[in-house]
C-alpha cells in the first residue's frame, strides 16, 4: 500500500499525497504551494489519462542544459563535415605561421603589462646621488605608497623606473613592475 504522506522536496515536511505532485524525472515529491501550482492545477498535471507530466525547476534547467549541449554538437558535427569536405589537405602558408607567432607574442606582452602601474607625482631624487642611492630612495618612496594603499607588497617585488627624461621643473612618473598580477587588478581597483 502506497504512503498516505510525502516530504516535499522543498520544504522538508509531510503532506497529504492528494496534496503533492512528483516530478516525473527526479521523481522527488513537491507541495503544490512549493512550487506554485493551484490544487487544480496539481490535480490536472496528477491525472494519468490526460498524459500530461511535470517537472521541476532543477529538472527543468537540466533539460535545457541538456538541449543547449545537443544543439552545440550538431552545430560542432556540421563544422566537422564542412572541414572534411573542404579541401582535405589543410595548407600551411609562412605567413600565417609568422602572423601566428606574432599573436603569441602580443598576448605575452599584454600580459607581462597587466602588472605594471604608473605612479605620478612622486618627488624626483637629487640629481647629485649616484643613480643606485636614486633607484633605492625612489623604491623606498614607492613601498611607502603602496603601503598607504594597503597593498600588501615588498620592497623585492617591486622593480621601478622613472619615465622620460629628467627635467629639473617636472616630477617624472614612475613605472612599478609587480611580480603578481592579482595585485594590479583586484588591490588597485578598490582605491
Amino acid at each position: 500500500m502506497p504512503p498516505s504522506n510525502l516530504i516535499c522536496a522543498c520544504c522538508n515536511k509531510s503532506f497529504k499525497l492528494n496534496m503533492m505532485i512528483k516530478c516525473t524525472v527526479c521523481m522527488k515529491a513537491f507541495r503544490h504551494l512549493c512550487v506554485t501550482l493551484t490544487i487544480d492545477e496539481e490535480n490536472m498535471l496528477n491525472d494519468q489519462s490526460k498524459g500530461y507530466s511535470w517537472t521541476c525547476s532543477s529538472c527543468r534547467n537540466i533539460n535545457n542544459q541538456i538541449n543547449d549541449l545537443k544543439k552545440l554538437i550538431l552545430s560542432l558535427q556540421d563544422d566537422i563535415k564542412a572541414i572534411k569536405g573542404g579541401n582535405g589537405a589543410t595548407t600551411h602558408d609562412p605567413k600565417d605561421s609568422f602572423v601566428f607567432e606574432e599573436l603569441i607574442e602580443e598576448i605575452n606582452n599584454r600580459n607581462s603589462r597587466k602588472r605594471n602601474v604608473i605612479i605620478f607625482g612622486l618627488p624626483e631624487q637629487d640629481q647629485a646621488d649616484v643613480p643606485p642611492t636614486r633607484l633605492t630612495k625612489d623604491k623606498s618612496q614607492v613601498v611607502d605608497v603602496l603601503k598607504v594603499v594597503n597593498l600588501n607588497v615588498h620592497a623585492n617585488e617591486v622593480k621601478s623606473l622613472r619615465l622620460g627624461r629628467f627635467d629639473q621643473s617636472k616630477c617624472r612618473p614612475i613605472k612599478l613592475f609587480l611580480k603578481d598580477e592579482d595585485v594590479t587588478s583586484s588591490e588597485m581597483q578598490k582605491t
